[in-house]
């Protein structure tokens, strides 16, 4: 499998699964709750609505450029819609406004990564670095850094980082079972014994709403004020970044990567039928080209999707 399916399929990626905490993105600026003018045309679809608020957002943000959360809103939104190439380049004007922000440096190196063929670019290792030496807790960089021990050859220091970001990790944070889902994975790949080495699983976990059921991103504050959200809310949002997503796949159906994240975001929102139609489609897309069709095949095992 190439690398970069490799990654898309092996690793959790922290902002890759399109959930509602978008919403917390646009409820800033008042996008959730938009009602619309007497006698205004509400067939708009749910994709064209996120791209609407996205080009609102960029509105703003032209008469506002010095707005480093609201960069960071269009490099989320961006990445969610699977635009990559700018989700950095917004990510690297709020780093440019804000560079002590842990949050922003790992957020673009994210973005860098979800392009990535192999180890990762420089720029994408320096974002993680420079993120924990703001903040040596941050999560999505520890975990990052670990994968890319992995790429490179190093699964055991991978294995030791993901091992201490697990142990560290509050119990029943969003991102807790990804991780631990993670080192046995490649523990049983690599002949790796970590028994006795990883905390209990939590007896309990979060609440479950669309926006806690997220892996993460966004801070604890940021979890809390998505989660306070109606649900009905939340739910919007999900449905108009995954109905985007589709759309983007109706258009381009030769984006491979694409249909990954889509499964995946099937299968995280609970819809199972959905994320099958979508393996199947992409199936026969790929249907002439027998290596694509084992990586999605796989892809769909890692995931879950029954055959």
């Amino acid at each position: 499998m190439p690398k970069r399916f490799e990654i898309q399929s092996k690793y959790i990626l922290f902002g890759s699964i399109i959930l509602a905490i978008s919403a917390i993105s646009w409820s800033v600026y008042g996008s959730i709750e938009q009602k619309p003018a007497v006698g205004a045309d509400n067939s708009q679809t749910p994709a064209k609505g996120v791209e609407d608020s996205i080009a609102k957002l960029e509105q703003k943000l032209a008469e506002n450029p010095d707005d480093a959360e609201g960069w960071r809103m269009l490099g989320w939104s961006h990445f969610n819609m699977g635009a990559y190439v700018k989700a950095a380049e917004a990510y690297r004007k709020a780093t440019q406004l804000a560079p002590n922000n842990a949050d922003y440096w790992s957020s673009l190196g994210e973005s860098l990564v979800q392009e990535a063929t192999g180890p990762f670019a420089d720029e994408a290792v320096a974002a993680f670095r420079r993120a924990v030496a703001i903040d040596p807790q941050d999560p999505r960089s520890r975990y990052f850094l670990g994968v890319q021990k992995d790429l490179v050859g190093d699964s055991e220091g991978a294995i030791n980082d993901w091992i201490a970001l697990l142990n560290d990790t509050p119990k029943g944070a969003p991102w807790e079972q990804g991780v631990r889902d993670t080192i046995e994975k490649v523990a049983r790949e690599h002949k790796i014994d970590v028994s006795g080495r990883m905390v209990a699983s939590a007896p309990t976990r979060m609440p479950s709403t669309p926006a806690t059921d997220a892996i993460p991103g966004p801070t604890a504050s940021q979890l809390a004020q998505a989660s306070s959200l109606p649900p009905s809310q939340q739910q919007a949002m999900v449905s108009q970044m995954v109905e985007g997503l589709e759309r983007k796949l109706a258009a381009d159906g030769k984006n491979e990567a694409g249909w990954l994240r889509l499964m995946r975001a099937r299968m995280v929102m609970g819809q199972t039928d959905k994320a099958r139609q979508a393996r199947d489609k992409a199936l026969q897309i790929f249907r002439a080209d027998n290596a694509a069709i084992a990586r999605i095949n796989a892809a769909a095992d890692t995931l879950a999707i029954p055959r």
